[in-house]
């Protein structure tokens, strides 16, 4: 984030509300994020970065009951195995393959692929690309649905 530390300070706050005391997990702490990205060849964007490492990584609960905001850098646990109404790609999702962050996230601009006219030929390698490359997944509110953080400072 950039701008003054106020901003962040304020950001960070915004979230710190938005995740009761109660239902936070215990924040990761800065050598464990710094080391995280190390390993993942990233730098998190703040005030997520900062959230996690002095607030909370991860919550028990989030936006919907069903799911909370997952710890940095874990998968959901039906992140493996996908239903077939949840995937429009005719090629089977492998959910057990490496997220790789350092790819850069494929879309540049909005797509609503289930408002548009989805071309199994040339929709599909953006679609698998979307969920495993230049993202961190945040949680989601339902199975098929994931939040994600894509950092385009870069």
């Amino acid at each position: 984030m950039t701008g003054s530390p106020d901003r962040l300070r304020i950001a960070v706050s915004s979230l710190s509300d938005a995740v009761p005391a109660h239902l936070r997990r215990s924040p990761l702490g800065w050598a464990d994020v710094r080391a995280w990205e190390t390993a993942h060849g990233v730098e998190l964007p703040d005030p997520y970065r900062t959230f996690v490492a002095e607030v909370s990584n991860g919550s028990l609960e989030g936006p919907s009951a069903a799911h909370g905001l997952l710890p940095l850098g874990e998968l959901p646990e039906n992140w493996q195995s996908w239903e077939a109404d949840c995937w429009l790609s005719p090629e089977p999702f492998d959910g057990t393959a490496a997220r790789n962050l350092t790819v850069p996230f494929p879309l540049e601009e909005e797509w609503q692929w289930e408002y548009d006219y989805y071309d199994h030929d040339e929709h599909s390698p953006l679609l698998h690309g979307i969920y495993q490359h230049g993202s961190v997944l945040l949680g989601g509110n339902r199975d098929c649905e994931f939040w994600v953080l894509v950092d385009r400072r870069g």
